[in-house]
């Protein structure tokens, strides 16, 4: 018997069903899928994840930036759904999990959210992986805001092993959204209808909504914490949240 008791999940799929009473800021919250993960945004850099995940290598490590709000935790949650219909083990690594608990004899994607806050928790899994013998294709995924001195930590400080795994790991950072305003209006009709769904009434056009240069490269800087229609916009009542906003694409 196990001294600790069941084994606990160590991967989540990061999502979450929606509450029967959502306030606004509910709506845009990326566990909750409320609005469908739109592929034309993501098609390349999706691609690309997942062939990196089909590798030979034993252990690579990957990190993506990008503003709070532009879409990263809505990227991974689209990227694990699509191993996990592959009968795949991929997800969001919790908080406290043991490490036991996790088979790593078959292919593993594990994400590690605000990893620039949980330096401890990717420590300690970047040492655990680099001492197993026989991980296959394990891909450790860190999303953070933006790479800087925790970055550089983790590759100076620290096992060998890990530091090394760390220096050879690619950055990418998540464009934002094309500024060809075609793409731009076709997610802002896309989230719209997505939205008056959720409420149980339509939103009208989007084309009926205040407008925006979306040539504008300003515009892109101003919204990378929304990169969709917000709830004033679209008739839903406005409220601010305490800390991190989140956006309809992550």
């Amino acid at each position: 018997m196990d001294p600790h008791g069941p084994a606990e999940p160590v991967l989540d799929t990061g999502r979450a069903p929606l509450p029967a009473e959502p306030s606004p800021a509910t709506l845009l919250q990326a566990r909750h899928e409320v609005v469908p993960f739109f592929e034309p945004m993501r098609a390349l850099e999706l691609s690309d994840l997942l062939a990196w995940c089909d590798g030979n290598s034993r252990l690579e490590l990957r990190a993506y930036t990008a503003p709070g709000g532009a879409g990263k935790t809505r990227f991974m949650i689209e990227a694990i759904r699509r191993l996990r219909d592959q009968s795949r083990q991929a997800g969001f690594l919790v908080d406290r999990a043991r490490m036991d608990d996790l088979d790593l004899g078959q292919p593993t994607l594990m994400v590690i959210d605000d990893a620039e806050l949980r330096l401890d928790t990717v420590r300690t899994m970047l040492d655990y992986a680099s001492k197993l013998l026989t991980p296959k294709r394990l891909r450790i995924v860190l999303l953070a805001r933006a790479v800087g001195d925790w970055w550089a930590a983790l590759a100076q400080n620290g096992e060998m092993a890990v530091c090394k795994t760390v220096r050879r790991a690619a950055v990418q950072r998540l464009a934002p959204l094309p500024y060809q305003s075609g793409m731009r209006a076709a997610f802002l009709a896309h989230a719209v209808s997505a939205l008056g769904r959720a409420i149980g009434r339509p939103l009208g056009s989007p084309t009926a909504l205040p407008t925006a240069d979306l040539e504008d490269h300003g515009w892109a800087s101003r919204s990378s914490s929304r990169s969709a229609p917000s709830s004033r916009s679209s008739g839903l009542r406005h409220r601010r949240l305490r800390g991190r906003p989140h956006a309809l694409t992550g």
